[in-house]
């Protein structure tokens, strides 16, 4: 059993306590009906704002007229005459003087100042009104010019409202009772519901009802992702459906992030994972090294640093390559690949054996020759032709890299900037082309140097 406590107001409160057993709560009483508002009262303009008409609760109890404006002044007495002006003075020579024998006539006497002018005159009886409100706050007395003419008084509070049974009563005269009416509100007790296991779900058992069972659901399909390395789309499938999804794309077109990428609106290969601009570099697969290179014309693309590239298992280069920018002996010293690039005997920079193509052997290219060596596939070691073209080319001459060469096994050259042509012979009548090749100088042209010498390499795409 618990307590309820209903309470129904409309301007007096009512206040039922009521014991009741659970079940749903009774229908809300109806509210009484508010009490009319006493009247009250409003000043409001004339349209011809003569003045302002009194209203009290919608009907005009009277008027106040806007007092007249007073009459003019009567004007002020005219000013007293000006004194006579003092006799002019007997001249002979007087200059004002007309007709004068014996002197002049005296000058006019001066103009009498101005009278006063008149005061205003008094207003007329004309007032105007306002409205103040009274101490007791019952009201506001009218006054006009400092006079009261009458006083407008609050309205009175309207009547209390009534109760929710009152009100029941009105709409229906049958109900006598309170107690009963108060009790007819009340809800029916609720019935309690069991709920019980059965097999594959739940029985609900409520009084009066028949049971209802609950059975539980099947399990869905489970899905699978397949996500190849080598492709640009993952698929799901869920049951007997697949659905393909791309997994990037570049300008509406799917692509594999793990072995591409987008650059400017185009799809490129990944250097070892790496992206780069392939406007204006390419990448060694060989080796994943990513080199920068410009356009020359009439010579094409060509690196703007020199070639790193070395391989353990390539007889052609062990024991003939080493880094640029080193001091002291190539065995001892290290160098430095990354800032200067590789520096290769002319026969490995052409990828061929010492005892084939190095000091000593014959192996002339053309001028024009497409020479790979140890350039990248789709690139060549940079022929006479294009040498002769880039020796007048002043931005590509500013690209060098001053690494020096070695000579004997060791490193010397320490102010040139150098790598090999494919083309040999020499401006040198005394050495044979077997012994030497043409390379082409960043400071200065091109000449001939011994094959025996390590410089760098500059590969052209073909």
């Amino acid at each position: 059993m618990k307590k309820r406590l209903l309470g129904l107001t409309m301007g007096s409160a009512l206040v039922f306590s009521i014991f009741a057993c659970s079940g749903e709560d009774g229908k809300d009483g109806i509210n009484g009906v508010d009490g009319k508002d006493g009247t009250s009262c409003a000043v409001k303009a004339l349209k011809d704002e003569s003045g302002f008409k009194v209203i009290c609760d919608g009907d005009s109890v009277g008027v106040i007229k806007n007092g007249e404006n007073g009459k003019d002044g009567s004007d002020g007495k005219d000013g007293s005459d000006g004194k006579d002006g003092k006799d002019g003075k007997n001249g002979v020579n007087g200059k004002d003087g007309k007709d004068g024998v014996n002197g002049k006539n005296g000058k006019d006497g001066e103009d009498g100042k101005d009278g006063e002018d008149g005061k205003d005159g008094t207003d007329g009886d004309g007032k105007s009104c306002n409205a103040v409100a009274l101490e007791d706050s019952t009201g506001y007395k009218i006054l006009c010019g400092g006079d009261s003419v009458g006083v407008v008084l609050n309205g009175e509070k309207g009547d209390a409202g009534k109760s929710a049974f009152e009100i029941a009563q009105e709409l229906d005269p049958t109900i006598t009772d309170e107690a009963a009416w108060i009790a007819s509100l009340k809800g029916a007790a609720g019935q309690n519901c069991t709920a019980s296991s059965v097999t594959n779900g739940v029985k609900i058992t409520c009084p009066g009802s028949s049971p209802v069972t609950i059975t539980n659901g099947t399990n869905g399909a489970g899905c699978s992702v397949s996500n190849p390395s080598n492709s640009a789309y993952i698929t799901v499938t869920c049951g007997s459906s697949s659905t393909t999804i791309a997994k990037a794309y570049c300008a509406g077109t799917a692509y594999n992030p793990a072995v591409d990428f987008c650059y400017d609106r185009t799809i490129a290969v990944l250097c070892g994972g790496k992206s780069y601009n392939p406007g204006n570099q390419f990448c060694d697969t060989r080796d994943n090294k990513i080199y920068p290179y410009m356009v020359v014309s009439g010579v094409g693309s060509i690196m703007t640093t020199n070639l790193n590239y070395y391989d353990s298992n390539n007889s052609n280069l062990v024991g003939s390559s080493w880094c640029g920018g080193g001091s002291g002996t190539a065995t001892t010293s290290s160098g430095n690949c990354n800032t200067y690039g590789r520096f290769y005997k002319w026969a490995a920079a052409m990828n061929q054996a010492e005892t084939k193509c190095g000091y000593g052997y014959n192996c002339q290219y053309a001028k024009n020759a497409k020479i790979q060596g140890v350039c990248p596939s789709g690139w060549h070691v940079m022929n006479y032709n294009e040498m002769d073209i880039l020796a007048g080319n002043s931005d590509y001459k500013s690209t060098g890299q001053n690494g020096g060469c070695i000579t004997n096994g060791e490193y010397g050259c320490s102010t040139s900037e150098m790598v090999w042509t494919s083309y040999q012979g020499s401006t040198d009548d005394q050495n044979p082309p077997e012994k030497t090749a043409y390379y082409f100088q960043f400071y200065h042209d091109y000449v001939s140097l011994y094959k025996s010498y390590a410089i760098g390499v500059r590969c052209v795409k073909n």
